[in-house]
């Protein structure tokens, strides 16, 4: 399919309904296009992001088997998980501050057992975006028991903070993060990501993650 456009600037241009034009191009010949709905709408409207949710959980140190709030994309799965979004809403403050980060595990195929790299695992519930859609995640989300056989690596920062006093009342509304990784965060079939903090004892969190799945 061959796409023709056209450069010129937007703002001399109005077009008139039932006419068709080259597609508008910038200066550097590249397509320009707008949003209608929103970015996620095509994806959420054909069923294809999912979220989960935990209302209150303690964040474990990277060396941790064990953690709390996980992605398990088990193997021979032929879809890829692409994070979206992952909010942190506090609960509880800390005495250390530190960081939180995301961690991850290659390997650890699509099974739960005494010899595996997973040897026992929690499912939560993945809720499609679409309400009432009816399509059910290929994924494997995790709360609270999870065991690995071993620790995984770090694999960057989410950008959030350990609170280690109570903020001011006024503050409360704000003690919110996001971080929204925007396409650079893929998890591919025999994967695990999950939550770790920096240091040995962490703030606990409401935490929200979203995601899209995304055929190989």
């Amino acid at each position: 399919m061959i796409i023709q456009g056209q450069v010129r600037n937007p703002n001399t241009s109005v077009a008139t309904d039932g006419v068709s034009y080259d597609a508008l191009q910038g200066k550097q010949g590249e397509l320009i296009v707008s949003d209608l709905h929103g970015k996620y709408f095509t994806q959420s409207y054909r069923g294809n992001l999912f979220v989960m949710n935990v209302t209150a959980t303690a964040i474990p140190v990277t060396t941790t088997t064990a953690p709390t709030f996980a992605l398990w994309n088990p193997q021979g799965n032929m879809k890829l998980a692409n994070i979206v979004k992952l909010s942190l809403g506090y609960v509880v403050t800390t005495s250390t501050a530190g960081n939180i980060l995301w961690s991850y595990q290659l390997g650890v195929g699509a099974n739960v057992g005494t010899a595996a790299p997973i040897t026992a695992y929690a499912a939560g519930t993945a809720t499609n975006l679409n309400i009432g859609s009816g399509v059910v995640t290929t994924m494997k989300p995790g709360i609270a028991t999870i065991t690995l056989t071993a620790a995984g690596t770090v694999l960057r920062a989410t950008g959030f903070s350990q609170l280690v006093t109570t903020p001011a009342t006024a503050y409360l509304p704000w003690v919110t993060w996001n971080d929204e990784p925007d396409g650079t965060l893929i998890v591919p079939p025999g994967c695990i990501i999950y939550l770790t903090a920096s240091v040995a004892t962490a703030s606990t969190y409401t935490c929200s993650m979203v995601w899209e799945e995304v055929p190989l």
